[in-house]
């Protein structure tokens, strides 16, 4: 689900601005994903019903998405990243 999410942004931002901006804001989405590598703990379970449940963490990126997140096997899988105005933000 997260790569569909990714393509989607990236087209978002492409169709809207340029692939030079796009493909820089995924440069910057990559390394945040990369980060939580460190400290995965580091953030809250998901406020948003649908991905509480479901036991996700959630974390914000560049105040415009959230990166939902479980740790498995001591590994991150992103499950969703999706833009804040879908939820409502």
């Amino acid at each position: 689900m997260s790569d569909r999410d990714i393509i989607k942004m990236a087209d978002y931002i492409t169709e809207n601005s340029s692939f030079e901006v796009a493909y820089k804001y995924y440069l910057r989405l990559k390394l945040h994903i990369n980060s939580l590598s460190l400290y995965p703990d580091r953030n809250l379970p998901c406020r948003y019903f649908r991905f509480s449940k479901k036991k996700y963490l959630c974390t914000a990126f560049e105040e415009t998405y959230i990166i939902a997140y479980v740790i498995k096997k001591n590994e991150i899988v992103i499950k969703r990243v999706i833009h804040g105005k879908i939820l409502g933000l």
